[in-house]
């Protein structure tokens, strides 16, 4: 969300960004699907040109924690807006995506054997990260079930 411009009505019909996605990483495409669902149009104009010159949200995470954040956030992101069908589906794109960021080939130029897997360098943050994100999503599944009952009522403010 480096940019993107609301219209009023927008914010006076379903409130303002869910600060729970905070401090970066899905909270405008969270928001665009609600104000979507809530009957207004979303427009994305990739022709406009943005300079980002500073990252400030970003500068405050250290560099451990980027890849954790963003896991929790894309979590919740699916939690609230996907069916059951589509949840499924990225849980079983889950199981494959912690087994990317937890193990690698020995030898790139071979195939996928279990002869030729070890751990990344960076293993134990990596699953730990799903694990926190797994952890603080659950924390909030009252929150969450709630939230997803009506998604074009406004409930933040």
């Amino acid at each position: 969300g480096a940019l993107f411009l609301i219209k009023r009505p927008v914010i006076g019909k379903i409130g303002l960004l869910d600060e729970a996605f905070s401090p970066f990483s899905y909270e405008e495409s969270d928001y665009c699907l609600r104000a979507r669902e809530a009957g207004f149009k979303v427009v994305v104009v990739p022709q406009a040109l943005v300079i980002h010159v500073t990252s400030v949200s970003m500068k405050k995470v250290p560099e451990a924690e980027f890849f954790g954040i963003t896991k929790a956030n894309e979590i919740r992101f699916r939690l609230l807006n996907n069916s059951l069908p589509w949840l499924i589906l990225f849980l079983l794109h889950e199981i494959y995506d912690i087994m990317a960021h937890v193990l690698e080939r020995k030898d790139k130029a071979a195939s996928y054997t279990l002869t030729n897997l070890r751990l990344r360098a960076l293993w134990a943050s990596n699953l730990g990260a799903f694990i926190s994100g797994y952890r603080r999503n659950l924390a909030q599944a009252g929150e969450i079930r709630a939230k997803r009952r009506d998604r074009t009522q406004k409930q933040w403010y």
